[in-house]
């Protein structure tokens, strides 16, 4: 009979999720037991082997089954165990829907009322394991024996079927031949989903999430009853939610929070609700939104699931430049500006993007240009529709205005800035100045000299002095009325840039067009004269006309003058006066009409007093030398005018040499002295003398200067004797 001996055990799987009472015995220490080592009879004690469908309804049919079943549901916490074990039982002694072979032994392995035959392999472990130790001992109370382990050599062989009681599910597992029991009891199981429509989203752009409860437990488990969804759904920057709308369920939104009625779901059943945010999203929602959506029910344990979607906003950068440049007159001015979205990549785009900008105008600047073609300008007003820029794109933005006329010649200051959807916006300031050009002239020679004769010249170098990167002097024009005294007539102009002409009464009208001078450039003019100049023009050739122009009323001036070097200038003097001396008589001379012949020298000799009134003329060269003074030499003729033959009458030729110092300016009044020598016809009465003079200027011709010259000599032979030896006269001396 010991073979016969039943192991009476009773043993129960319930979900997790189910019954709260099993999971927490669920976390208690693990205990495993060998069903060998398991004794006692059975309350259902039978006759023979379990082995086949009849010996199982048999062993159902047994009283003390049913008893053992009931003690052990309601130690696991189950509140109506006697009906759940009176409804499992009941499929066993009712028949099975069907009857097969089946591989290993699972929860999945039969369907609702069918019995399958299965093998529990070695090591498989059933949670919940109720026996009794044997009727000899006289106790008749069922002991729970926690996580039984098959620890045999081989599987042994089982019976397995599914029992639907009170909204769960039972699955009986039946080992042969002993027929212990296990029950595991299979609870619905809510489980929720929440996943975002798109992970990151845009501002402006909707923000959805697909909500999925379902219960989770096997098919032919038990439904799960009064499901109740809710979420208070994110509101961060002002998010808002649109109405929820799902055929025939009972879902709405109240405020932010989101609730949903289902009156039962069956297992595997779910029902999905979407939430999408009101249009359009705010821009300050665009921020990370979060939350999580809950579900409950009466008979299945609470579930929630979580999902994130994540905004990144723009961020707008606006670089402008130059910072510090400089511009030039007759030149565009140019800025350029750079819009940027600055946010990492995958970031929202910046929308409707608008550069504006109020463009200087200083000195009428005026512009003209702005790129790219969706840049307008409306008098001094820049604006640019850029519309979208994903993260890390840019747009540059390049504005130019017309050549800068001289007044604009001044700081261009500016500032610029952006803005876009959302309120982001961004400023940046730049930059422009100018130096005004700086115009001079120097005119050469200034009190220079040209020779009598010769070509008088002009150097005029026209410059912009400013510092270098400076404004270029432009339209620069050189006028002069050039000097024509005593016939000078001008020849050529030329220029070292642009063009010069010289026109009017002899060519003395200069007109030059020089363009643009650079700062720190020159352009140099030269002027000349006819080759040979007149003699008449051998005088001071005063200019005070010298003016030079350019755009913005800028002038300069440098006056130069000339005055003539009259190397070697020839002169005439005309005189009449008196002359003294003692001579001696040679033999060509007659006395009264008598021969007279005398030896001359200190062997003696008859001289005689002669005292006539002369004229004569004298032709000179001079050279004008520093400080006033004056180097010339003369040759002459001096006659006699007597006639009476009791007077001597000799014509005499002169040479002198004489040095003259002008009192106030060349060709006033002056004095001289020098040596003469006299009677160079005779030359045993050639006589050496001194002369001075002094000359009184007669009206003030700049061509042909007249002086009165009054002037003496006398004889340096007879120096003792000046009372008989001695010259004067007085006369005109001019210059040609």
């Amino acid at each position: 009979m010991r073979r016969f001996r039943l192991l009476t055990t009773v043993a129960f799987l319930l979900a997790v999720t189910a019954a709260p009472s099993f999971a927490q015995t669920s976390r208690s220490r693990v205990v495993y037991h060998d069903a060998r080592k398991l004794g006692g009879a059975t309350s259902f004690y039978l006759k023979r082997p379990l082995t086949d469908a009849a010996s199982l309804k048999t062993m159902a049919e047994t009283r003390g089954m049913e008893n053992d079943i009931r003690r052990v549901l309601a130690e696991g916490g189950l509140r109506d165990a006697r009906l759940v074990a009176s409804d499992v039982l009941g499929v066993m002694k009712g028949g099975f829907s069907t009857q097969r072979k089946g591989g290993v032994c699972s929860v999945e392995t039969a369907g609702e009322g069918e019995l399958v035959e299965c093998s529990f392999k070695q090591g498989d472990t059933l949670p919940w394991m109720a026996y009794r130790p044997g009727a000899g001992a006289g106790n008749l109370t069922p002991h729970v024996l926690k996580n039984f382990r098959w620890s045999g050599d081989a599987p042994f062989e089982a019976f397995l079927f599914r029992a639907y009681s009170r909204g769960r599910t039972y699955t009986i597992l039946i080992p042969k031949p002993c027929g212990n029991v296990s029950i595991t009891e299979t609870r619905p199981e809510l489980r929720v989903t929440k996943v975002a429509q798109a992970d990151k989203f845009t501002p402006g752009s909707q923000v959805a999430f697909n909500i999925t409860v379902w219960n989770a437990a096997p098919a032919g488990s038990g439904t799960a009853t009064n499901v109740h969804l809710t979420d208070a759904l994110p509101t961060g920057g002002g998010l808002a939610w649109a109405p929820v709308a799902i055929g025939g369920q009972n879902c709405a939104i109240a405020g932010s929070t989101l609730s949903c009625s289902f009156a039962s779901l069956a297992a595997t059943e779910f029902k999905t609700v979407t939430v999408v945010s009101a249009t359009p999203t705010p821009f300050a929602a665009c921020q990370v939104q979060q939350n999580t959506a809950s579900a409950t029910a009466d008979n299945a344990n609470p579930a929630e699931g979580r999902a994130v979607s994540v905004c990144v906003p723009p961020v707008l950068e606006l670089t402008k430049g130059p910072k510090n440049g400089t511009f030039q007159i007759g030149s565009p001015v140019s800025y350029t500006m750079t819009v940027k979205n600055a946010a990492a990549p995958g970031s929202s785009s910046a929308t409707r993007v608008v550069l504006t900008d109020t463009l200087p105008t200083n000195g009428g600047l005026e512009w003209a240009t702005a790129t790219p073609a969706s840049c307008r300008i409306t008098g001094a007003a820049l604006q640019c529709d850029l519309g979208t820029l994903a993260a890390q794109q840019a747009v540059t933005v390049t504005v130019t205005s017309k050549p800068a006329p001289f007044a604009a010649c001044v700081a261009q200051p500016n500032s610029a800035r952006v803005n876009a959807d959302g309120g982001i916006s961004a400023q940046d300031s730049a930059s422009l100045s100018c130096t005004p050009p700086q115009l001079a002239v120097e005119t050469t020679p200034d009190g220079g000299t040209f020779k009598q004769g010769g070509q008088a010249a002009y150097t005029v170098a026209v410059k912009n002095v400013a510092a270098a990167g400076a404004s270029p002097a432009t339209n620069v024009k050189l006028a002069d009325l050039l000097p024509t005294r005593g016939g000078l007539t001008w020849d050529a102009a030329t220029a070292s840039a642009g063009t010069c002409q010289l026109s009017g009464a002899n060519k003395s009208a200069l007109a030059c067009d020089l363009g643009s001078i650079a700062a720190g450039q020159a352009v140099t003019v030269t002027i000349t004269s006819t080759l040979k100049t007149p003699r008449h023009a051998c005088q001071a050739q005063p200019n005070t006309e010298m003016r030079a122009t350019a755009d913005g009323g800028l002038t300069a001036q440098d006056p130069g003058s000339l005055s003539c070097d009259q190397s070697f200038a020839f002169f005439a003097d005309g005189f009449f006066g008196k002359d003294r001396r003692v001579r001696p008589i040679d033999g060509r001379q007659t006395l009264a009409g008598d021969a007279v012949t005398a030896n001359v020298g200190p062997a003696g000799g008859v001289d005689f007093a002669q005292c006539s009134p002369m004229f004569g003329f004298n032709i000179g060269l001079a050279k004008e030398l520093k400080n006033n003074w004056e180097l010339a030499g003369t040759a002459g003729l001096a006659l006699s005018v007597v006639h009476a033959d009791d007077k001597v009458r000799e014509h005499e030729v002169t040479l002198d040499v004489e040095a003259n110092k002008y009192l106030t300016r060349r060709g006033g009044a002056f004095i001289g002295g020098g040596l003469s020598m006299w009677d160079l016809f005779h030359s045993d009465t050639v006589t050496p003398s001194a002369l001075v003079h002094v000359g009184l200027p007669i009206g003030n011709s700049p061509v042909h200067q007249l002086h009165f010259v009054g002037e003496g000599r006398w004889l340096l032979r007879e120096a003792a004797d000046l009372a008989n030896n001695y010259q004067f006269w007085g006369g005109l001396r001019m210059k040609f």
